[in-house]
């Protein structure tokens, strides 16, 4: 099809080079160039780093009561990067001519456009811990909290919009024996856009350690928690608009004896669009570990929580929206005025798109470790729940959409005349979206031990003595009936109470979507209508339409999970008491959707 485009553009050059031989030295030329380039390149990148913070709390107390304040640690690495190209281009030329003379315009414009972002966060060791000693030092500990997060975010865009309009009008008034007018009309748009964006965050070996020991203390262990995220998102993406118009006007009065006019457009819009968008979030080896020892030391233990999150987004995406648009209008004469020449209208369009679109997303979690371990020796209470949530998240999206719409109107009103359209349209796609997510080894430990520290056991009726936890009766007697069986300042006669539940969560889920859009649409429209003499030949009405689409889409989606463990081990000594639940989910999902769409419209019209 681009050959016939460049045939009919042959056959017009060598028209106007006879036209051009028979016209009156004295005719008007308006000649337009228009020339426009732009290179723009931003880059930008952003750092964090955080290495071996610690939070390290030891409470030591001997004969001191009193409360545990509470211990916290956040630890925060963020890196965000952006960058950016924005371009305009408008270029516009207007001529008018009341005689038969020669309009020429050439408009070009050229844009390159580079855009890169890097963004990455990295923490290594954050630690926090709490040692609490307590020897006959009865009171409550506060809470554990440590909160760690390695974010990173990098985006890069580029946008383009180039417009082009010519028009052209000629008048032709009297008699013009020398040859008619010649309208010309050359644009060419070229666009090439490069948007790079890559986000890494990486956490090595948070930990979280929580150390208890009480003898002849009794109190409440506060809660202890640990949350770790490691988070990167990638954006990248271009966005180009080319607009190309000519309109061109002839009106043929009088005698136009030894040629019509000539009218010519050529439009050219070519488009290279590239979109890499990498995220990768990293999480190694975080630790949770809680050790509470009780003897003779009453009390309920807190909740042990541990929640890692590890997830990766990369997107990338190019949109590109094309329109080409000819306008030609020849008017005829009156009576026997196109003996000698033949008016000429020819059109050609050439739009070409290449679109590549990559997005990765790779989420990683490496023996995420919760631990809880605490020792009852003649203290009676209950244990806190146990939970462990695991997350591994990895989302990539790729897509292209292009637009062209290529529109061409003739329109004679004279006699026997040529009129030509060619229409050329390539479209190539390409997206690619890959998201792994990698859960290995995430392990949940929960081994606790009750033992009822040598108590006789016919001594549990559940009667306590206000100053020695003691009944040597056997029974209960008036002193008072308590179910717990424990003194509120010694420590009680046994190791009895409820377990609490053991939860461990795991979730490794992946998607990645691809996907093409390409609408082409091509519609030309020619009418001749002859008047009362057509001595030169009959109207030549000629369409060549080609449109060309190439699309590839390819989406990976990748989950493991390796080695999930969920151990629960309690163990009792003479300890009454209930079991709490045990659950573990685990969940490794996968979703990769790939879809090309295309869109063709193709419509030739012509009356004569």
């Amino acid at each position: 099809m681009r050959k016939h485009v460049l045939a009919v553009l042959a056959v017009l050059l060598l028209l106007l080079g006879v036209g051009a031989g028979t016209a009156a030295a004295s005719d008007p030329t308006q000649a337009v160039g228009q020339d426009a380039s732009s290179q723009q390149s931003a880059s930008s990148n952003a750092n964090a780093t955080q290495v071996a913070p610690s939070n390290s709390n030891v409470d030591v107390r001997i004969f001191s009561p009193g409360d545990g304040g509470d211990v916290k640690q956040t630890n925060a690495a963020g890196a965000l990067a952006v960058a950016g190209n924005a371009n305009s281009t408008g270029q516009s030329a207007t001529q008018a001519q009341s005689g038969a003379g020669t309009q020429a315009v050439g408009q070009e414009a050229k844009n390159d456009q580079e855009a890169d972002a890097d963004a990455n966060a990295v923490q290594v060791k954050p630690s926090n811990e709490n040692i609490s000693v307590r020897i006959k030092s009865p009171g409550d500990d506060g809470d554990v909290t440590q909160t760690n997060a390695a974010l990173a975010g990098a985006a890069a865009g580029n946008a383009n919009e180039t417009t082009q309009s010519a028009e052209q009008a000629q008048g032709g008034g009297g008699c013009k024996c020398g040859g008619g007018g010649s309208q010309e009309v050359g644009q060419a748009a070229k666009s090439k856009q490069d948007a790079d964006a890559d986000a890494t965050a990486k956490q090595e070996k948070p930990s979280n350690s929580n150390v208890s020991v009480r003898i002849g203390s009794p109190g409440d262990n506060g809660d202890v928690k640990q949350t770790n995220a490691a988070l990167a998102e990638a954006k990248a993406g271009n966005v180009n608009e080319t607009s190309q118009s000519a309109d061109q006007a002839q009106a043929g009065d009088g005698c136009k004896c030894h040629g019509g006019g000539v009218q010519a457009v050529g439009q050219e819009a070519k488009n290279d669009q590239s979109a890499d968008a990498d995220a990768n979030a990293v999480q190694y080896k975080p630790s949770n570990e809680n050790t509470s020892v009780r003897i003779h030391s009453p009390g309920d233990d807190g909740d042990v929580t541990q929640t890692n999150v590890a997830k990766a987004v990369g997107v990338a995406g190019n949109a590109n929206a094309l329109d080409q648009s000819a306008s030609q209008s020849q008017g005829g004469g009156d009576g026997c005025d196109k003996c000698h020449g033949t008016p000429v209208q020819a059109v050609g369009q050439f739009a070409y798109n290449e679109q590549d679109a990559d997005a990765e997303a790779n989420a990683k979690q490496i023996k995420p470790s919760n631990s809880n371990t605490p020792v009852r020796i003649g203290s009676r209470g209950d244990g806190g729940s146990v939970t462990q949530t695991n997350a591994a998240l990895a989302g990539a999206k790729a897509g292209n959409l292009n637009l062209t719409d290529q529109s061409a109107t003739q329109s004679q009103a004279g006699g026997g005349g040529v009129q030509a359209v060619g229409q050329d349209a390539a479209s190539k796609q390409e997206a690619d979206a890959d998201g792994t997510a990698f859960q290995f080894k995430p392990s949940n430990s929960n081994a606790p031990v009750w033992i009822d520290g040598g108590h006789d056991k016919k001594k549990r009726c559940g009667c306590k003595d206000d100053e020695h936890g003691d009944d040597s009766r056997g029974k209960c007697g008036d002193e008072g009936r308590d179910e717990c069986g424990r003194n509120e300042k010694h420590g009680g006669n046994a190791s009895g109470g409820s377990a609490g539940d053991v939860t461990q969560t795991n979730l490794a889920k992946a998607f990645g979507v691809a996907g093409n859009a390409n609408l082409t649409e091509q519609t030309a429209d020619q009418s001749q209508r002859g008047d009362d003499c057509r001595c030169g030949g009959r109207g030549v009405q000629a369409i060549g339409q080609s449109a060309w689409n190439k699309q590839d889409a390819d989406a990976d989606a990748d989950a493991f999970q390796l080695g999930a463990s969920n151990d629960n081990s309690p163990v009792r000594i003479g300890s009454p008491g209930s079991g709490g639940s045990v659950r573990q989910t685990n969940a490794a999902l996968a979703y990769a959707l790939a879809k090309n769409l295309n869109l063709l419209d193709q419509e030739a019209t012509q009356t004569q």
